[in-house]
């Protein structure tokens, strides 16, 4: 899966998002793999600026990123074919690219030392920037800038087959890892139109609490849902959207009522999934990313191993962020049965009972659609527990999870035990169809 954080305007915390979203998917021992994608204002490596990191943000500064890809393939392409240095030649035909391209392993950055359960943390930065020790006799800097100013991206896409070259790019960066991370460059740009366009799952758009931010973030979205761009830029491959209100002061109870009432009139949830879950009234306030007034002077991710009291409420929005973007995770992609177990450990401390059930139930479907009815039922029967104590006994919630039980002992050839559940499902429905039951399943 792929997520590309993106931002309308600047200064919103987008990058800081990000960062903190991918710290919590790494101690949940995932694969993650972060993009500096903002070329024209890079720096993500800065956040990562810890004790545990084996390559510290002046480290990764000296080492060849994104831009210096781009630039290596195009040199490739001078060169006459066969090109085979390490370079996968059943990926090139894949994705119908006729030259040479480097492997993208060369442009990747550990951040953290790999955990012994196979997480990771690494990052493919914008590009070298800094020389390294003992080589002064190039200015990284200036030459980084001069190429990423001069790069002609019509060109790049016109000559030198771009759309294939980010299909490959995106196909390369979902086999390194479990959950790619984009951060995007602001506003319209080209850069910007690859990151949510071409390469991403889900386009995770951070907004100020102005007026700017949610048109711009408006205007976007009904762009990147047109359904002729989905058809031609993204053969058809579905798109999700997230909104996420950020830097949010919440000591201005009235301005930010109004706010969230300019985001309900511009009707911004109909760009959402239904199915998500939320908390709170709303989505948009269930992701709300409060203002804490000293991270306006800090590059840094939140340190989750001793969290200040002052912190917690930050550090709370980026766990329900990583919460909702698991949801987003479809049934049919192999991570799915990953992300259950990500949201399982998010919810384990921060929210009520009833998230805590869905995402059993969804481990428990997945099961049984694998064939797995042993597992399956074992958690139906937690289910059902959980539901008698957090619902009540007679409610509907208990009745469904009685049904699906005794299907799934039907399926099995187990009809007597499938016709007890069916018989105490309709008792429980029976009880509840009296007046008081009645109001019960309609208020």
């Amino acid at each position: 899966m792929i997520y590309t954080f993106y931002s309308f305007k600047g200064g919103v915390g987008r990058s800081m998002a990000l960062a903190n979203v991918a710290e919590l998917l790494y101690r949940c021992g995932l694969k993650v793999l972060i993009v500096d994608f903002d070329l024209e204002a890079p720096g993500l490596e800065h956040f990562f600026d810890v004790p545990k990191a084996i390559n510290k943000p002046s480290d990764v500064l000296t080492k060849s990123g994104l831009i210096d890809l781009l630039v290596t393939y195009k040199k490739l392409n001078g060169l006459p074919l066969p090109f085979n240095d390490g370079i996968s030649e059943d990926s090139e035909k894949k994705y119908s690219l006729s030259n040479p391209v480097p492997p993208l392993n060369n442009f990747i950055v550990p951040i953290y030392k790999k955990q012994v359960t196979g997480g990771s943390l690494e990052i493919i930065p914008s590009g070298k920037r800094i020389q390294e020790e003992g080589d002064s006799n190039k200015d990284y800097l200036n030459d980084y800038a001069q190429t990423v100013r001069s790069f002609d991206w019509d060109n790049f896409y016109r000559k030198y087959e771009g759309e294939n070259f980010f299909d490959w790019f995106r196909h390369e960066a979902e086999s390194c890892a479990d959950i790619v991370l984009i951060d995007s460059r602001t506003g319209i740009t080209e850069m910007g139109g690859i990151c949510t366009h071409q390469l991403a799952d889900v386009v995770v758009m951070i907004l100020g609490t102005n007026e700017q931010n949610i048109d711009g973030a408006k205007m976007v979205a009904e762009s990147l849902t047109n359904p002729k761009l989905i058809k031609e830029s993204r053969n058809n491959r579905k798109l999700s959207l997230l909104f996420v209100p950020s830097r949010v002061e919440k000591s201005e109870s009235d301005l930010v009522n109004n706010f969230f009432q300019k985001l309900d009139e511009q009707r911004l949830n109909k760009f959402i999934s239904p199915d998500l879950q939320f908390e709170k009234e709303n989505l948009f306030v269930d992701l709300m990313i409060p203002y804490i007034p000293r991270y306006a002077f800090l590059e840094t991710i939140i340190d989750q191993d001793k969290i200040p009291v002052s912190d917690t409420d930050l550090y709370d929005a980026y766990k329900r962020l990583t919460f909702t973007l698991m949801q987003l995770v479809p049934k049919d992609n192999s991570f799915y049965d990953q992300s259950l177990d990500v949201i399982g450990e998010v919810l384990r401390s921060n929210y009520p009972s009833k998230f805590q059930i869905s995402n059993m139930e969804k481990r428990a479907e997945s099961y049984q659609s694998k064939g797995l009815y042993s597992k399956a039922e074992e958690l139906y029967l937690e289910i059902l527990e959980r539901k008698k104590q957090f619902y009540k006994y007679e409610s509907l919630e208990v009745t469904i999870t009685l049904e699906v039980l005794a299907e799934l002992y039907e399926s099995q050839g187990r009809f007597s035990e499938a016709e007890s559940l069916f018989r105490e499902a309709k008792e429980i429905t029976r009880k509840l169809s009296s007046k008081s039951g009645w109001e019960e399943i309609t208020g």
